[in-house]
């Protein structure tokens, strides 16, 4: 079985208010309780990038090839 949990944080900070709260304690106790070791990942991005990056690396690559 596989389940997804997400929060987004503004920023580090946040998170790591977070991760000093009553309410994470008991997610961590839930998880305790699991029959298999769950996967728990923070991933802390640093940069968001939209379609204007895409446009950005292929005219990049167009040029290259000229």
């Amino acid at each position: 079985n596989t389940f997804w949990y997400v929060e987004d944080w503004p920023d580090v900070a946040a998170l790591e208010r977070e991760l000093r709260t009553d309410r994470l304690s008991q997610l961590v106790a839930l998880l305790e309780t699991s029959v298999q070791p769950p996967l728990v990942e923070f991933r802390v991005v640093t940069e968001t990038r939209g379609l204007e990056y895409v446009t950005a690396v292929r005219e990049a690559a167009e040029a290259r090839e000229r």
